[in-house]
Parts: structure tokens; C-alpha cells; sequence
């Protein structure tokens, strides 16, 4: 029996080649009104692009590798909340969208090489540790270019 989907986020990374990547949010293009800042896009949904442009550079990296010609293709991410327990996601599924003349096996090659190259969704796999910290400052201390997260 399969449990009903709570929530869905959906995002994906197209690439056009050797161009930056576009993000998309719910079908929506992401446009950036100040550095690193993206309007409307929830943490989930930051989590989910990031994994979308990870493995959309992993797969431009395994074609450059192959020698292919660059092709356009896009990367979907969605993500589906756990009903139980709360506050984390249930699934995470990647699909990738290739165009133009590719065989179906490629396309599953290039997929599968870059599935195994993806820095972000390996991490998340893999469970890393994690370590949490928090400090009180006072008002009249000095702000400091970077603060020093404390390792385990």
C-alpha cells in the first residue's frame, strides 16, 4: 500500500550546453534580486535544487568526458514530505531529460555515471555526521567576517 504524498516540491536545472545552468521552481524560472538570494524558494526547495544542479554538472562533466556533443537536457528533482516521522522527506527522485540524438541506454549511462560523481546527493545518501553549535554575543562585540563552526 502506498502511503499519500503530503507535500511535493519539484525542481529542476536545465543545461543549454556550456551556458549556466536555469533553475526552475514548480515550473517557475528563479531570478536572483540580490547575490545568492532567490525570491519564493523554501529551504526544501534548496535542498532539492541543489541536488538538481549537482547532478546536472555531473552529468555535463560525464559527457564532456565521453566526448559527446554538448546536448540540452534537464535534471527534476522532487521531493515528497514524510507523513511520519515529521519534518523530513520521505523521497527524493532525479530524473533526467535528454534531447536530441541519444539512445535510451546512453542516456541511462551517462545518468548512472553521474549519479555516482554527485558530490550532494552522495552526501546526502551517505548520511554524514553532523554537528550543531550555537553562541550567545553580546551587542557591543565586534562583527567578524567569518565565525568558525566548531568540528566534532
Amino acid at each position: 500500500m502506498t502511503t499519500p504524498v503530503t507535500k511535493r516540491w519539484s525542481v529542476s536545472a536545465v543545461s543549454e550546453g556550456h551556458e549556466p545552468l536555469q533553475f526552475f521552481c514548480g515550473g517557475q524560472p528563479l531570478t536572483q534580486t540580490a547575490v545568492g538570494t532567490m525570491e519564493n524558494v523554501c529551504p526544501v526547495e534548496h535542498l532539492l535544487l541543489a541536488v538538481a544542479g549537482c547532478f546536472a554538472l555531473s552529468c555535463r562533466a560525464v559527457i564532456a568526458k565521453r566526448q559527446l556533443p554538448r546536448l540540452r537536457f534537464e535534471v527534476l528533482v522532487t521531493g515528497d514530505k514524510a507523513p511520519a516521522p515529521a519534518n523530513r522527506l520521505a523521497h527524493i527522485a532525479v530524473a533526467a531529460f535528454f534531447e536530441g540524438a541519444i539512445a535510451e541506454v546512453e542516456a541511462a549511462e551517462i545518468s548512472a555515471e553521474a549519479k555516482l560523481i554527485c558530490t550532494v546527493s552522495n552526501s546526502i545518501v551517505s548520511g554524514p555526521e553532523w554537528s550543531y553549535s550555537a553562541r550567545a554575543l553580546t551587542s557591543d562585540a565586534a562583527p567578524t567576517p567569518a565565525r568558525s563552526v566548531p568540528t566534532a
